[in-house]
Order: structure tokens, then sequence, then C-alpha cells
């Protein structure tokens, strides 16, 4: 069961739709009594739609047409996927040989900073690897 609410500046716990939490609670428990864990956590914001298109439409574009021009065969999602593995990853490591495996992260799991600073890394990658400039959301570029 999964709930959300807000915790008050006098430090109260306020469950959003608490008669339907207690009837949950309620269904949980009417055999016996049973332990629990009760888990509260900051509720992280997510990219916006404006960033999601941002992403998709400047810098995935940019970077999969580079990369065409460079003469691999590759589209956004095949770039999307790229991107993950070089910039957005978790490490596993095998106890018994100590090879590190890298396993790309979900970028709709990501908080809005988070997101912001993956995408950082690409425009500095695009850069310095691929010497193509990936303008900021809100720049103006002059075309002439």
């Amino acid at each position: 069961m999964k709930h959300n609410g807000v915790v008050t500046t006098q430090g109260a716990l306020r469950i959003y739709n608490r008669p339907l939490f207690d009837e949950e609670v309620r269904a949980m428990s009417r055999e016996k009594d049973l332990a629990v864990t009760v888990e509260v956590k900051l509720k992280k914001r997510f990219r916006s739609d404006v960033q999601n298109a941002y992403y998709w439409g400047v810098v995935v574009a940019m970077v999969s047409q580079r990369l065409r021009e460079l003469g691999h065969d590759i589209d956004r999602d095949l770039t999307h996927e790229f991107l993950k593995g070089r910039f957005l990853y978790s490490e596993l490591t095998d106890p018994n040989t100590g090879e590190v495996m890298k396993i790309p992260r979900k970028t709709s799991e990501l908080a809005t900073e988070e997101f912001i600073e993956y995408m950082e890394h690409v425009k500095q990658f695009a850069a310095e690897t691929l010497d193509i400039y990936i303008p900021d959301p809100n720049e103006q570029l002059e075309i002439g």
C-alpha cells in the first residue's frame, strides 16, 4: 500500500484521502495483528513535459543527427539507449570476479535535478567528442 501526504511545518503527518488509508489498514488486519514497516520519504519532483520535449526534440535529436553524419546507423531510440549507457547507469560488481557491470537507469525515474545533471553530461560530451553545441532550452539561436 502506498499513500501520499504532507508533513506540516508543525511536524504532523497528514495523509491525503485518510478514509481510504484507514480502510486499507483495517482490511489488512481483520484476521490478526500484523507487523508492518512504515516509511516516510520526500516525494521527488520528476521531469516536466517541457523538459522531456527538450530532451527528445533537441538533445537526443542533435546527437542522433551528428552520429548519423559520422556514419553510424542510429535512430533517436538507439541514441537514447547509448546516452543512458554512457552517462546514466548503476554499477554492479560481481563478487567472484570483481567485474563491474553498468546497468542503464530509466530517465523517467529521475528527479528534476538529476535529469538536468544527466542532460549537462550529454551536452558536454556532444561538445567535446562530437563537436556540436546543444543550446539551452531558453536560448535563442540566430540563423544567418
